[in-house]
């Protein structure tokens, strides 16, 4: 579970309607006027779970109110306003409310319990769950619209309505890239884009790590690479895959190696009886060769 706190600015930052400002450690709301709503009363105010991604910088927009509300701490107790600073949850209900999703809702926490609210307050899943997340792992810089969660030993999958999507317990759930999900179940794999649609199904992973770009796997007796961001980078048509060479993979195929890139194109013919990275003891880069 990830909160992202609000900046300690002492200037307001930009916001449509209703901004905060912090002074001696406490946070106020005030209008686009500068006319104060509230004391200086809370702790931390909880900026709107959005974000944008750029190819030059990523960062979070500081959007304090999402479709009319923001979340609130004082006291270690969680609250939810609207920007006519009238409360939707008062304080004590939850043991913990994270900040409003992308999609309008609030992960919540009772009796050490998670589930999930929408801004009208309608309880969208019980909270009968040990975890409920919408923040991916390694990438957090992507808009997060589907829900994983955790119940037992088993996890599930959550549209962007907060609904179980697919009904499938997993066995085990990897948020990968971008909030693409790598799922398991009976010993099988499953790639889920980020509405939670099966994009590649019934693969089984043999090697992951940092070694490859992504997810080394097999399906149906047959070698294929899966991309950490999404789709395939290799089809699943080589006997083996061993290594790869500043983007480009030796492959075997009909019991001879090739070389190709990332784009499937053969660079070097499957002729080969074996391939390697050669070392000339030059001291210099001795991947330069194979």
């Amino acid at each position: 579970i990830f909160l992202t706190s609000a900046l300690n600015y002492l200037n307001a930052q930009k916001a449509e309607i209703v901004i905060a400002k912090s002074h001696e450690g406490k946070w106020a709301f005030f209008d686009s006027s500068n006319i104060q709503l509230s004391p200086f009363e809370f702790d931390s105010v909880y900026q709107a779970n959005i974000t944008r991604c750029s190819e030059i910088q990523h960062g979070k927009d500081l959007v304090w109110f999402h479709k009319g509300f923001a979340v609130v701490e004082k006291n270690n107790q969680f609250a939810i306003i609207n920007e006519k600073m009238d409360y939707l949850v008062t304080w004590s209900t939850y043991e913990w409310i994270s900040p409003i999703t992308l999609s309008g809702f609030f992960i919540i926490k009772k009796k050490g319990k998670y589930g999930l609210i929408d801004v009208n307050k309608n309880l969208i899943q019980e909270i009968i769950f040990d975890t409920i997340s919408n923040v991916p792992h390694f990438y957090q810089y992507a808009n997060y619209p589907t829900f994983w969660a955790k119940q037992g030993n088993k996890y599930l999958i959550f549209d962007t309505l907060g609904k179980w999507k697919d009904s499938i317990y997993y066995d085990s759930i990897k948020v990968l890239q971008a909030n693409y999900y790598l799922a398991f179940k009976d010993t099988m794999s499953w790639r889920l884009d980020r509405f939670g649609n099966k994009i590649i199904e019934d693969f089984r992973i043999i090697r992951d790590d940092n070694y490859f770009s992504g997810f080394l796997a097999m399906k149906n007796s047959k070698c294929g690479l899966v991309s950490r961001y999404g789709g395939i980078i290799l089809p699943f048509e080589y006997e083996n895959i061993y290594s790869s060479h500043y983007c480009n993979y030796y492959v075997q195929k009909n019991g001879k190696w090739g070389l190709v890139n990332n784009s499937n194109n053969v660079l070097l013919p499957f002729v080969f009886d074996y391939i390697t990275i050669a070392q000339d003891g030059s001291g210099c880069d001795n991947r330069n060769y194979i």
